[in-house]
């Protein structure tokens, strides 16, 4: 390609005079060395201040020190970092105050007079992303990765980056994706690059919105009133280039110079990519982040960044606390809870996960992990009884610095470690095998605990499924109306008091009581990773006296439509009547020995009632101000309430049905 020919005039010219730009002498690098690049150039308008100086990690380091070090333990030996003119000595001080261990610092400037070519206007402030790469042409001939200074893209960013580049020469680049709804700011609207993709990960372009709010709308341009679908893949400037880019970048430079309106717009550096993509001059990897990113666009973005650099601190102490200390990369988060945090850890012992739970949920989090290991405890007797001592049957706790299943850190939090499950996955919801092997294994469960030997299990947390209550909270919470919500969900609203009959539907209740999950969802049991066939149940916070149908209904509500439960598409939110019989079926096998024909017949009862008491909660929280569930943005708890509305006025439609297929089983 013309391109590439173009790129080994410029690498083998070694166009790499030294101009005064750096703290070491330009020189070619050897092969297979990888740098960083990071811009830090930006002048901070809308946060109101230089944002490369700001600490923000609890060792008082900035984003630009977080980066560089993250990237060092990628195998990146050199840090070139370009910044805005008269920055340059405050960045090399910055680095000889605190320097990184093995990484050389490289300072360039971002001059706006240097360009390739000669323009009518000329201006003090920067010309965009791409010109900023532009300006480290002449100190970087090897690999390297690109990283924003004022953004923090997670510890695991700059491995996944430097393993998908490789450290070939070629015109193949990498991108770390991120979800859109993961990166809006709810400060204010910000500009991102949505990303679209072959069925082999390979970008096919990349289309630039300069104004999107915190609910994915378009709010300038040509597509101004546009939503985004939250779940698309954005570029947030996270990249791996080989020398490669700079031609390109060179190219159109010189059209945007042309053409631009050179007194206002920028040159984007996901722009040149997406020019590139599309002539098929460059081929591009995009890479799912693993970690989630944020960044400080506006001053309230600080808190947020510092708050998470804090949180990745006290993952590092908790699972020292339990004897992980060697760790050679770092936490990964982990799952898609909505109430705790959750990370896997690779140490020299074996993969384990590391959770802390959410105090602001559970009053007395101790309590919960003691009460969470006596069920794991049971269940293990129970197995051994029965000649079963597969590890993976059953959950293993680790013994903190107390000798207790759990630790408070220096902070308050309190933490748990597991042994991980290996070989494990979730269950397939379109393989009727695998819900019904994920069904058996729930109905299964309450007859484990009940029949192990160990600690007595306790109610942990008072009135979990008292849907009445929770009832009372949502109209408590709307006439409140504190968060300013009511009047965009007032039709759901209004339909949950018409059906509000439905919370009494258990009402009075003559079932036994017995140990149940209590939130039996089918992703809370792991499946063997090649046979599909259950191995154990896992979350087991909830796991207290309580209902049979109403473990019966969660299993239901999670799986009957085969959507996630914020699915926005509401017509993808289709009750199934055949997953229902697997679901009945492979419940009813796992619960044989133990459940009355009281507690079978009240199975609908319970799926009804567990379905609008799930919609109450959802929209509960979102009329205040999304307080206990872990959200993207401040949709998402409605989109969860709309969804699990649709499935039950489904439900109440189809009940007396589905009370016939459960009793004719």
């Amino acid at each position: 390609m013309v391109l590439i020919e173009i790129w080994r005039l410029h690498y083998n010219q070694v166009r790499l005079q030294n101009s005064g730009c750096g703290t070491e002498t330009p020189q070619l690098r050897k092969e297979n060395i990888l740098d960083v690049v990071i811009l830090a150039g930006g002048r901070g308008r809308r946060f109101g201040g230089v944002k490369q100086f700001v600490s923000v990690a609890p060792n008082g380091a900035t984003l630009l020190e977080v980066t560089v070090s993250d990237a060092r333990q990628a195998g990146c030996d050199r840090a070139v970092i370009v910044t805005g003119p008269g920055c340059e000595e405050d960045v090399r001080a910055l680095f000889a105050a605190r320097p990184v261990t093995g990484c050389a610092i490289v300072v360039v400037a971002q001059q706006p007079d240097d360009l390739p070519c000669v323009v009518p206007v000329l201006r003090d402030r920067p010309w965009g992303t791409a010109h900023a790469l532009w300006s480290a042409r002449n100190v970087v001939s090897n690999s390297f990765l690109l990283f924003n200074a004022d953004d923090f893209y997670g510890p695991n960013a700059a491995a996944a980056l430097a393993s998908a580049l490789g450290r070939g020469t070629g015109a193949h680049f990498a991108m770390l994706g991120y979800r859109l709804g993961a990166t809006l700011s709810p400060a204010g609207k910000i500009s991102r690059a949505i990303c679209e993709t072959d069925t082999k990960g390979r970008l096919k372009a990349l289309l630039e919105y300069p104004a999107i709010d915190s609910t994915g709308c378009v709010v300038a341009g040509g597509e101004a009133g546009q939503t985004l679908p939250l779940t698309a893949l954005v570029s947030m400037n996270a990249w791996g280039f080989t020398p490669a880019i700079f031609p390109l970048i060179e190219i159109q430079l010189q059209r945007f110079l042309a053409e631009a309106d050179l007194e206002n717009e920028e040159c984007y550096l996901p722009a040149v990519v997406d020019v590139g993509v599309r002539s098929g001059d460059i081929e591009v990897s995009v890479v799912p982040a693993s970690d989630s990113w944020c960044g400080m666009t506006w001053p309230e973005d600080r808190q947020r960044v510092a708050r998470r650099l804090a949180d990745l601190a006290a993952v590092k102490e908790a699972a020292a606390g339990f004897g992980l200390v060697e760790l050679p990369t770092a936490p990964i988060p982990y799952g898609a809870g909505l109430v705790n945090a959750t990370w896997r850890i690779e140490s020299v012992q074996g993969p384990r996960l590391l959770q802390r739970l959410n105090s602001d949920i559970f009053r007395d989090p101790c309590a919960v992990v003691k009460n969470a290991a006596a069920a794991a405890h049971r269940i293990d007797d129970a197995l051994l009884s029965l000649g079963d001592d597969d590890p993976r049957h059953r959950l293993v706790y680790l013994a903190g610095t107390e000798g207790n299943p759990w630790l408070t850190d220096s902070a308050g939090g309190v933490w748990r470690c597991l042994v991980f499950v290996s070989a494990s996955r979730s269950p397939d919801i379109a393989v009727p095998t695998e819900i019904r092997a994920a069904a058996q294994a729930l109905g299964r469960f309450p007859g484990l605990v009940a029949n192990g030997a160990g600690p007595e299990i306790q109610e942990t947390i008072c009135g979990f499924h008292d849907t009445p209550a929770r009832f009372d909270a949502l109209c408590t919470t709307a006439n409140a109306d504190a968060a300013g919500r009511l009047a965009s969900c007032r039709g759901e609203y209004d339909r949950l008091i018409e059906l509000a009959w439905l919370a009494n539907l258990l009402m009075p209740n003559c079932l036994p009581t017995r140990p149940v999950h209590n939130d039996a969802k089918l992703d809370n049991v792991l499946l063997d990773a090649e046979t599909g066939n259950a191995l154990c149940v896992v979350d087991l916070d909830t796991v207290m006296p309580g209902l049979a149908p109403h473990d019966f209904g969660d299993l239901v509500r999670s799986a009957v439509t085969g959507c996630p439960e914020d699915e926005p598409d509401l017509e993808q939110v289709v009750f199934r009547e055949a997953v229902f019989c697997n679901l009945a079926e492979g419940y009813l096998a796992g619960a044989e020995g133990w459940l009355t024909a009281p507690e079978r017949e009240r199975f609908v009862d319970g799926t009804l009632v567990i379905v609008y008491e799930q919609t109450v909660r959802f929209l509960t929280d979102y009329l205040a101000g999304d307080v206990y569930y872990k959200t993207d943005d401040g949709s998402h708890n409605l989109r969860r309430a709309r969804a699990q509305l649709c499935l039950l006025e489904q439900l109440v439609t189809v009940a007396d049905d589905l009370r016939g297929i459960v009793a004719a089983i």
